[in-house]
This record gives C-alpha cells, sequence and structure tokens, in this order.
C-alpha cells in the first residue's frame, strides 16, 4: 500500500477520481472513509476515533492506508466499493490536527506512520487526507480515543474489536512468520505449435512461527493466466477473487503453512505459440515480452507482505528446438 500512498500523492485529484472509476473494492490493506460531521476541517470527536481504530487496527494486521474523503458503500448492483469523492474542507487545518493527534491516539506509539493530504479543485482549501500505516514489530497497539479503549485488527474490508485469544495470542508472540514466494514450473500438454506450462505458486514459512491465513495477491499478469480447472488446467488449491486485472487468493483458518513448509497458493497457465519467425513467444503477452510476466504479493495473517517480480527465463521452460 505504500506503492498506491505515493503514486496517489503524485497523481493528485486524479487519482483519487480514477479509485471511483474503478469502482475500488476496500479489502484487508485498504480503507475508505468520508468525514460525516465537516466544521471547515475541525477534528472532532469521531474523527479521532476513525483515525484511532484504523491506526491501531492496520498496526496490528498487515499495515494499510486510509483514505479520508471516499464514499464507499454499496451500489445499485450490491457491490460495496468507492462510489463518490466528499473532499474535507479545510484540509489544510485537518491535516496539521491528525499529526499532532497520531502520538496521542495509539499506545504504545507507532513508528512507520505517513500522512498527507490531496488537495481537491472541486472547493477551495478542501482535500482528501491519507494516512499510511506500516504493519508494527511492537503490536499490538490500543486506541486511545475518548470511549474508545480497545485493540483493533483488520480483516477483510472492515476493523475488528480483538478478543481475548486475540490479544493473549499477539502479546506472548516473540516474533512474526515471514512468508517467501516460490515457483515450479510443470508442463501440461502440448501439440504442434502450441506448448503449455503451468506455474504452481508456493507460500514458503522460511520462519520460527506458524504462518496463518495465507494470502497472494497477482497484478500486471502479461502472457500468463490463473488456471480455471478446465482444458487440462488444474483447479485452483485456494479461493480466487478478480477484480479489475488483480486476481486474489485468500486461505481460510485451515490453511496453514508451518515452519520450514510450503503451501501450494495458486496455479497459472502460461501458453507457448511458435511461429517462423520469433519462434516460441507465451500467448497474450505485452509486445516486446519473450517471457510471461506478474507482480506477486504474499504475505499471511500479522505479517508484513512481501512483493516480487519474478523473472523468467525461456530456458526455463524446455520448448522444443
Amino acid at each position: 500500500m505504500r506503492d498506491l500512498y505515493d503514486q496517489l500523492l503524485a497523481e493528485g485529484e486524479a487519482g483519487i477520481d480514477r479509485l471511483i472509476g474503478e469502482r475500488t473494492q476496500e479489502f484487508l490493506e485498504l480503507d475508505f472513509k468520508r468525514k460525516e460531521v465537516d466544521r471547515n476541517g475541525e477534528f472532532s470527536t469521531k474523527d479521532r476515533r476513525m483515525l484511532a481504530e484504523a491506526l491501531s487496527g492496520f498496526a496490528n494486521s498487515a499495515g494499510g492506508l486510509l483514505i479520508i474523503g471516499i464514499d464507499a458503500r454499496p451500489g445499485d448492483d450490491q457491490i460495496d466499493c468507492a462510489q463518490a469523492p466528499f473532499p474535507i474542507m479545510g484540509i489544510e487545518r485537518f491535516l496539521a490536527d491528525a499529526n499532532n493527534e497520531i502520538g496521542q491516539l495509539i499506545q504504545p506509539r507507532l513508528d512507520g506512520v505517513a500522512i498527507a493530504a490531496i488537495d481537491s479543485r472541486r472547493e477551495p482549501g478542501s482535500g482528501y487526507l491519507l494516512v499510511y500505516v506500516q504493519q508494527s514489530e511492537r503490536r499490538p497497539h490500543r486506541s486511545e480515543a475518548k470511549g474508545q479503549k480497545l485493540y483493533y485488527k483488520r480483516h477483510g474490508s472492515s476493523f475488528y474489536v480483538m478478543e481475548h485469544n486475540d490479544l493473549a495470542d499477539a502479546f506472548a508472540r516473540h516474533g512474526v512468520p515471514t512468508i517467501d514466494i516460490n515457483i515450479k514450473i510443470g508442463y501440461v500438454f502440448g501439440v504442434g505449435a502450441m506448448r503449455r506450462y503451468v506455474l504452481q505458486v508456493y507460500s514458503s514459512n522460511t520462519s520460527d512461527y506458524i504462518a496463518k491465513f495465507p494470502y497472494l495477491i497477482l497484478r500486471n499478469m502479461s502472457g500468463c493466466h490463473p488456471t480455471n480447472g478446465i482444458e487440462h488446467d488444474p483447479a485452483q488449491p485456494l479461493r480466487m477473487q478478480e477484480r479489475d486485472g488483480t486476481i486474489s487468493f485468500f486461505g481460510g483458518a485451515d490453511d496453514v503453512v508451518h515452519p520450514g513448509t510450503e503451501r501450494h497458493m495458486a496455479n497459472i497457465t502460461v501458453t507457448f505459440s511458435r511461429d517462423g519467425h520469433q519462434g516460441w513467444m507465451p500467448v497474450h503477452a505485452k509486445a516486446g515480452d519473450p517471457v510471461p510476466s506478474f507482480e506477486a504479493k504474499i504475505g499471511c495473517e500479522g505479517a508484513r507482505p512481501m512483493v516480487h517480480r519474478p523473472l523468467f527465463d525461456i530456458e526455463m521452460f524446455d520448448l522444443p528446438r
């Protein structure tokens, strides 16, 4: 989410409009809020509770980005997503107050918080607040907002109060799991000038701690796509969700990765075709891409996600000459 934070700062309000136009949905690391009572940038009690909840929830989970100034709710199609802009009046005052409040709204105090404002052209002096929260190594963190002395966690697209067993686990934990990615190439079948392979993506637990609720997010795929369980393609090992070119795989409560072991996360199909001029090329690849490519973010509950851009070589696929 730090990448999105930096991208929105570079794009300005056009980036906010893009998120709304793409009907972006909230998820584990992204939350939208609108300021309910807007008195020219005044930081209200509700604002303190909203910010403290996000700081605690993101820091105690995988980290994330809070954007204040976007209304997210179910539309006519009942899909809950970014629907409309609601820029904050008096954004400079709101930003200054938010910076002052961060150190008082959470205990123990947080490192790794970035906060910035984006100006809006819709109303003079209005804008949007971005708050990036890094996963904390000192968790759990408690909200110190008035009437809200609670610990929060992020699950799915919502914040929840941590239950007793969550807190017991968090206080007893001396470390966090570390998840890395491992990709194995398998041959599926071929006929004539076509060969099909499957990339088996695994999460590898390189730590001494059990990894729970593993997940994998794929973006910017070129020359490859998730298998669909038909036409010689193996079925997916985990629940898959696809939205606006981003493909996500989520493990459930039983999908743990024990220390020193791997968990099969996803199958990705790569199809090569051969012509007389260029030789073997991946089907549906971007112009000039001789091998498949994608960006993968992999992680689990309570662990900082890792971002990978695997590098493939044509020789890895053992194609006929």
